[in-house]
């Protein structure tokens, strides 16, 4: 999800530096990813559970106080379609993302591990894309008074495509955390748990799915919304830290060879 360059271009310093220190090779990406992470966590459930129902009155401000929330998803979104292209010296390029851990997969793994990366692409552009259509479309077409069908695409709607979206966009998320869970060992206690909570997130969110439909079926409303998103940030921001040390590691040893 961030790239630092050998050269240490972040910091401005050599990586050497920061080599074998407690500002490892991927400390600073994970410190990065759990602070975007944490934030973005934050304003979508200040947003979710502060917001009154249908407030077109806010809609005259031209970036309500949720939209700041969407400004952070999309550019995590953006963030995870960032691809390690690199080859000869440039592989060197400390990657930490879905391609990283498709990268590190065992032969077997390997088909799995590419689907995860598919489904990684497809679920931030789904996120992005819904989260656009808010900003330029939505909240623009209310400032102009074109209001006609206005209703569907609205994040006011429990029943739109607002909310339709954002859930499916969770949810392939979370299947692209269970097809990365075979890229990791069960050799260490770290990765084993790394594995279990990808595994664990996508069980909980398929649960939930089922409970919350045979409970309240086309009426759930914004309750599978909040689950899929709760779960998915968190297993996030756990799993990055958890993989930190993961990719330290990996990095050592092809040093070494």
């Amino acid at each position: 999800m961030m790239i630092v360059d050998p050269t240490g271009g972040l910091l401005q310093m050599p990586l050497s530096t920061l080599r074998g220190s407690i500002f490892g090779d991927f400390l600073i990406p994970g410190l990065i990813l759990f602070v975007v992470l944490g934030l973005g966590a934050l304003a979508v459930g200040a947003g979710l559970f502060f917001l009154p129902a249908w407030s077109w009155a806010e809609r005259l401000n031209p970036f309500p106080r949720q939209h700041w929330s969407w400004f952070t998803a999309v550019g995590y979104g953006v963030a995870l379609m960032i691809w390690d292209h690199g080859a000869g010296n440039d592989d060197r390029r400390l990657v930490a993302s879905a391609a990283l851990l498709r990268r590190r997969a065992g032969d077997r793994a390997r088909v799995v591990a590419q689907l995860g990366v598919a489904l990684s692409v497809m679920a931030a552009s789904v996120i992005v894309g819904d989260y656009f259509v808010q900003v330029s479309v939505v909240q623009p077409s209310v400032l102009g008074g074109e209001t006609d069908g206005i209703s569907l695409l609205t994040q006011y709607n429990p029943h739109g495509v607002f909310i339709a979206l954002e859930e499916l966009g969770f949810l392939l998320m979370s299947l692209s955390l269970l097809c990365m869970a075979p890229a990791l060992s069960k050799e260490t206690r770290l990765e084993r748990a790394t594995r279990w909570l990808f595994i664990g997130g996508w069980v909980v969110n398929f649960v939930a799915l089922a409970g919350v439909l045979l409970r309240y079926g086309n009426q759930r409303g914004y309750l599978f919304e909040v689950i899929v998103i709760s779960v998915d940030w968190l297993v996030l921001i756990i799993g990055a830290f958890l993989m930190v040390p993961v990719f330290r590691r990996d990095a050592a040893r092809r040093a070494l060879r």
